[in-house]
């Protein structure tokens, strides 16, 4: 019995081992196949990697100032929305969209204390918004009297949905998106 406990002991180490070992070649490869792509990087692509910084960095640069010149409404296909929150609401009671990605700016005009804004799926409307909001929809910072935030690029395809701020509190406003 004890010679049977003792082989189960020694080969379960041997499963143990052959598994770290195999994690580790693993790693190995992943290094080796990392460092050969960077030196494939250095060898070939280092002017035309200078080039194509230079050409990204002056479209940006363009891409920026056509922004200003609209307004700052467009920006890389995502469409800005400014929602304007004084006490107890937004001034703006609906909202009719494209499919698409957008940006929200969340002003607060007048509201002495901190604002947010969320978005969520309207047949969630009375769920937890911390588990059902809709991804990137939450203001990235709270937003004091006379400053404003963006919430991070939502991505709404056509369907039905809710905003509102939970601090505020404001009324549930619907966007409808087709």
């Amino acid at each position: 019995m004890r010679i049977l406990k003792l082989m189960m002991i020694v080969f379960a180490f041997g499963l143990f081992t052959a598994g770290a070992n195999a994690q580790e070649s693993k790693k190995d490869m992943m290094k080796k196949e990392a460092m050969e792509k960077k030196e494939m990087m250095k060898k070939d692509g280092m002017h035309k990697g200078d080039m194509m910084k230079k050409d990204g960095m002056e479209k940006a640069d363009m891409m920026k100032k056509d922004a200003m010149a609209k307004g700052d409404m467009m920006k890389k296909d995502v469409m800005v929305i400014e929602l304007t929150q004084v006490e107890g609401k937004f001034t703006t009671e609906s909202l009719n969209l494209k499919p698409g990605n957008y940006q929200f700016r969340v002003v607060n005009d007048g509201v002495s204390k901190d604002v947010g804004f969320l978005i969520q799926a309207a047949k969630d409307a009375n769920a937890d918004p911390m588990k059902t909001a809709v991804e990137n929809s939450f203001t990235k910072t709270l937003v004091s009297n006379g400053s404003s935030a963006y919430t991070g690029v939502v991505d709404l395809p056509a369907g039905e949905y809710i905003y509102y701020c939970p601090l505020n509190p404001t009324p549930k406003y619907s966007i409808t998106v087709k």
